[in-house]
């Protein structure tokens, strides 16, 4: 394993870009300065959701590509629905990759959802 300069603080650190101390403070600005929509993904009805939804699926609905490191995934964003957020019509299993591509800074139209016949 190599070590690497911190990106904080310049002392060597490793596995990352920072070291313990510097990664909690980037981590600590970084949530202060996110909408405040997105304290509604650490909450238990979303988590519960979410895994109730990536359970079992191993394909992602938009890409359909197999895989088992799959996210939940609102059809309809919160920022225009915040009713359907825990709406289980409305959450489905995506790939990290779709689910970034479909996000609000992505500016990207929507995908078509594949379904697939069991």
């Amino acid at each position: 394993m190599s070590l690497t300069s911190c990106k904080g603080c310049g002392i060597l650190c490793s596995p990352g870009p920072r070291c313990y101390s510097c990664q909690r403070r980037w981590d600590a600005q970084y949530d202060a300065n996110r909408p405040e929509r997105h304290k509604f993904y650490a909450t238990w009805a979303w988590r519960q959701l979410a895994r109730e939804v990536v359970r079992g699926a191993t394909r992602c609905t938009w890409c359909l590509k197999p895989t088992t490191k799959l996210v939940a995934d609102h059809v309809i964003p919160l920022e225009q629905r915040p009713d359907l957020a825990l709406d289980r019509s409305n959450v489905v299993p995506a790939c990290t990759g779709c689910n970034t591509k479909r996000g609000r800074n992505a500016r990207l139209p929507d995908l078509e959802p594949v379904r697939v016949a069991s």
